[in-house]
């Protein structure tokens, strides 16, 4: 069997069996949990890296967003990276746009080695069982809401069909002896945060934090035009009254290994009874995967749930429905009204979970009948009324649950956690690092040069072969003795240029494309490495360049992808400061500086006995105009390239010359090999490039050559 049937397997019956389920979640710990410490024995920490993470991966949201953005606006924190870690990263990509982001998929080897490295760990959900800080490390939890609702060591029943009692509990206690941080909003807060975590009996010292909420910011400080960005975003009529349903999840509502909300409202008929004034915006917790009974037909209710962060629909919303819900905290910040449908009350109360204070604190009506539930909406929408019946209770509500919420909590938190003074110590430990993860790296890359050393030589023989090096065994030698051209996108290269080679065979690269609306040249063959082109460049990889013959990728960029073309080509790499031709693509190639490193060796491969480089300037690439085009995607790439020149010399300022002679110096090492190969194996490379700075090769001009052919 294989192992991903064996998962599927294990996955089916710990779906059914609490008990099976719990076993389970302890092995898949104990596995990531040794990953996790391989990685911490690798990595130093790095005190000016910061990882966020919120509900496990599913939103860019919450606390977590509020502190990063918070750090991104304050120019202290300018020479600060930070980390995403989403399980769709995909759709958070445009994150990467902000200055020093990158964003990861969880549980990716990213992921773990982002944690090891990471100074400070973000989260709004505690970490998992996997994920334990080492002492130099600092996890601020900020948790996703104030509890109306029992949770962890204050549950008193055992109805959670995910897990027993006592395993969850279990939990609980590390969770709590793995915080260093925990914001409060209140008194009330920290004094139930730390029954239900078991603060004070399993963390032994004060770690609260009484900032307020991060997240809560936003909503002392909104604008106008914010409600109405938000209002057009969801299609709302500005005249329009706005209700926004918020329940909760039900520990009792688990089949078939997923949270499940049965609507027990129809929605339908609120719509009706509200009248087309009136527009319901509907929200499932975020524990809730499938939701049965929710309104889909009807224009004046909105399925909100796919946008991440609520704030946006807190703001637009003239009145708040929901029950056991934390949504009610956050909500009341804004003074509007609020009605608590408690279908479920006396079950929710004495069977399901149970309450932390008594809901006649509530500054709101308690409905547990649908029937009555339009008509104390309407009511509630009477301002002069609701403040009569409530005012005095919505103070008190504040007072206690709202009590260090005024509008700065991003700020104090990070006043009083993260450290923006170093001294020369610091900057001696990161070159330390620095060092240990190159010796790490080296180790690492002597494993898979053996590795794909043998794989290579069985490939030869014809043997272990699969799809893809059976691909790659045909292309050897398929030009042999023939003439090639390597095309860079320096800022020499010119439509007029591409035009002169309509009829030779060419390798391009990366961005090429942006030129393809000057010129009728494609490419032969087209070649790209770098993994953060596998989201820019899907679209044209089967549109633009689909016209190509072959593509060549590396592993890491190939499984990126959602949809593969049938005619890429993964090579197996592994890149190296020392870096050299290897000349059998079947095992590796390695990588160094440029995409050249790719194009050449497939030339060598492909048996070209004459190869000549245009548009491969070698020029100042992260400079202005480093390139024949100037796009996002670019800009991602360059300000990533920097970060790492930063960590290889181990120099925080570097100036924009010092950048490029780094670049060009490493570049031109990497010429130098290719020469000595081509040298050694008669294979002629000249550098056709009109102007630039790579000297390495002889120089030739691109009109006499293309001429010379012509003549023949």
């Amino acid at each position: 069997m294989s192992k991903k049937k064996i998962k599927k397997a294990l996955k089916r019956i710990s779906s059914k069996n609490k008990y099976a389920k719990s076993i389970a979640e302890n092995l898949s710990a104990a596995v990531r949990r040794a990953k996790m410490s391989k990685y911490q024995a690798i990595y130093g920490v790095d005190e000016k890296l910061v990882v966020f993470e919120a509900f496990s991966g599913g939103k860019y949201a919450c606390n977590p967003m509020a502190i990063y953005e918070a750090m991104l606006k304050d120019p202290k924190y300018d020479d600060f990276e930070y980390v995403w870690i989403f399980n769709k990263p995909k759709k958070y990509k445009f994150l990467e746009d902000n200055k020093n982001t990158t964003v990861v998929k969880k549980f990716s080897d990213k992921h773990y080695e982002s944690y090891a490295k990471a100074k400070y760990w973000v989260n709004n959900m505690s970490i998992p069982e996997y994920l334990h800080p080492s002492k130099e490390q600092v996890y601020i939890e900020t948790w996703h809401g104030v509890p109306l609702k029992r949770m962890g060591f204050d549950i008193e029943t055992d109805v959670d069909p995910r897990q027993t009692k006592s395993h969850m509990r279990k939990k609980y206690k590390h969770k709590a002896q793995k915080m260093t941080y925990m914001i409060s909003s209140s008194e009330f807060y920290t004094e139930k945060l730390t029954s239900s975590f078991g603060l004070d009996k399993f963390c032994n010292r004060d770690i609260f934090l009484n900032t307020g909420y991060p997240r809560n910011d936003f909503l002392f400080h909104y604008t106008k035009e914010d409600v109405k960005k938000w209002k057009e975003e969801l299609g709302i009529a500005e005249d329009k009254k706005v209700v926004l349903y918020t329940p909760t999840w039900r520990d009792t509502q688990y089949t078939n290994g997923k949270i499940t909300y049965q609507v027990e409202v129809d929605l339908d008929q609120l719509s009706k009874e509200l009248g087309d004034d009136y527009v319901i915006l509907f929200r499932a917790h975020h524990h809730v995967k499938k939701v049965e009974g929710a309104q889909q037909e009807n224009t004046n209710v909105i399925n909100v749930a796919n946008i991440d962060e609520i704030n946006f629909l807190y703001i637009i919303s003239d009145i708040l429905i929901t029950d056991y819900s934390s949504t009610m905290f956050d909500f009341a910040i804004l003074n509007r009204p609020m009605v608590f449908f408690m279908y479920d009350l006396e079950e929710y109360a004495n069977d399901v979970r149970g309450f932390y204070f008594d809901i006649a604190e509530l500054p709101g009506p308690i409905v547990q009948e649908t029937s009555k539930l339009a008509g104390e909406m309407k009511k509630a929408l009477n301002v002069e009324e609701y403040q009569k019946a409530y005012g005095e209770k919505y103070k008190a509500f504040n007072e206690k649950f709202n009590q260090y919420n005024h509008g700065d909590s991003a700020h104090q938190l990070l006043e009083q956690v993260i450290n923006t003074e170093f001294s020369e110590d610091y900057y001696q430990k990161r070159e330390q690092n620095i060092k240990r993860w190159h010796k790490w790296l080296e180790m690492k890359n002597q494993l898979r040069c053996f590795k794909y050393n043998v794989k290579g030589l069985l490939r030869l023989a014809g043997i272990c072969t699969d799809e893809n090096s059976r691909k790659l065994r045909k292309l050897k030698n398929s030009h042999k003795g023939e003439r090639c051209f390597l095309i860079g996108n320096g800022p020499s290269l010119t439509p007029q240029d591409l035009d002169l080679l309509q009829n030779e065979t060419c390798f391009a690269c990366n961005m090429i494309f942006e030129i393809f609306d000057k010129t009728k040249w494609r490419p032969t063959y087209y070649c790209v490495y770098d993994n953060v082109y596998s989201d820019k460049l899907e679209e044209q990889l089967h549109d633009s360049l689909a016209v190509t013959e072959n593509m060549f990728t590396i592993p890491g960029f190939y499984k990126k992808l959602s949809e593969k073309p049938e005619n890429m080509i993964y090579i197996d790499s592994i890149f190296s400061e020392e870096y050299s031709v290897r000349g059998n693509v079947l095992a590796y190639v390695k990588r160094k500086a440029t995409v050249m490193t790719i194009m050449a060796e497939m030339a060598f491969y492909l048996g070209f006995k004459e190869i000549y480089l245009i548009g491969v300037d070698n020029s100042d690439t992260h400079g202005s105009g480093g390139h024949f085009y100037q796009n996002e995607t670019e800009k991602v790439v360059a300000a990533r390239d920097i970060n790492r020149i930063k960590r290889r010399l181990s120099q925080e300022k570097l100036t924009s010359k010092d950048i490029a002679e780094h670049t060009m110096t490493r570049c031109n090492s990497v010429y130098e090999e290719m020469k000595k190969y081509a040298d050694k194996h008669g294979i002629k490379m000249y550098n056709a490039t009109r102007g630039g700075k790579l000297e390495v090769f002889e120089r030739a001009n691109l009109d006499e050559v293309v001429a010379d052919k012509q003549g023949k």
